[in-house]
């Protein structure tokens, strides 16, 4: 098997790895919120480790993607665009110091939001290594978009769709808030 297909493999093994976790990341830090004691510490603890494990594979795939291509590695380490791209780091790491510090002091909500905020800066740290490409290094995000009336179809769906299912889901959150106690349900 050629090199870059090793390269490749280890690549999606990563970023499978990474999204597996933030969803494991974010159910347990979303548990806390809406249960009690036992429940809730087992969701803190499990939130500790999968932080840690957050922060191990974030880290490596931080480390690799700029060694992909040297345009990524211009991107990144050039003097006029590093200060541009070097937010997505800083806010990373702001984002980790608060998730640490949410899970020590056991906060409700803010683990939740914090490990949200992670998940976006992780993606956006990715769009700005690999901009404008979607597959790298040979496939543009314009060459990959669908033809105008396409979009133009999906965009009259979501206008119309997005708001019903933001409505929705606000008055389902509304509806279920609070947290369950012991006793309650369905038995």
């Amino acid at each position: 098997m050629p090199l870059h297909h090793v390269k490749t493999h280890i690549e999606r093994l990563f970023e499978n790895a990474f999204n597996l976790n933030i969803s494991k990341q974010l159910t347990s830090c979303f548990v806390p919120t809406y249960s009690h004691y036992l429940v809730y510490l087992h969701a803190y603890k499990l939130a500790w480790k999968l932080t840690f494990a957050m922060a191990v594979v974030m880290g490596i795939v931080s480390l690799w993607t700029p060694f992909l291509d040297p345009k990524f590695m211009a991107r990144w380490f050039s003097v006029p665009s590093i200060y541009f791209v070097s937010i997505v780091p800083v806010l990373t790491v702001g984002l980790f110091v608060g998730l640490v510090y949410s899970l020590t002091a056991k906060r409700d909500n803010l683990p939740f939001i914090l490990t949200l905020g992670l998940f976006l800066a992780s993606y956006s740290g990715l769009g700005n290594s690999i901009y404008p490409y979607m597959v790298p290094p040979s496939i543009t995000i314009w060459q990959a978009a669908a033809p105008d009336e396409s979009l133009l179809f999906l965009l009259v769906g979501a206008v119309v769709l997005l708001p019903i299912i933001i409505g929705y889901t606000a008055y389902s959150y509304r509806i279920f808030r609070g947290k369950t106690r012991s006793g309650e349900g369905y038995h």
